[in-house]
């Protein structure tokens, strides 16, 4: 995490990204230290990942799956949207 993103409480706040959510548990670690403002994005085109992920949605909305490969990240955001990414 860019350490100018880092709030008072320990927490970060900002976009990020995970490129391969495979079964989550880096987004998750994500999750656990973002701030109840930050969104937490994650590509993925295996289906029981997927099933995973919408799962995960629906506990946190800070999180939205990307079915598609992490390869167009470029299309999916603007440049400068994102303030973090997971390769």
């Amino acid at each position: 995490f860019p350490p100018r993103l880092r709030r008072e409480d320990g927490l970060y706040t900002g976009n990020f990204c995970d490129c391969t959510f495979g079964r989550g548990g880096h987004t998750r670690e994500i999750l656990r230290r973002v701030c109840p403002n930050s969104r937490v994005f994650a590509f993925d085109v295996d289906p029981e990942a997927i099933q995973v992920a919408r799962a995960l949605e629906l506990e946190d909305p800070r999180f939205q799956i990307i079915h598609a490969p992490f390869g167009e990240i470029g299309s999916v955001f603007s440049p400068g949207t994102l303030d973090g990414v997971l390769v």
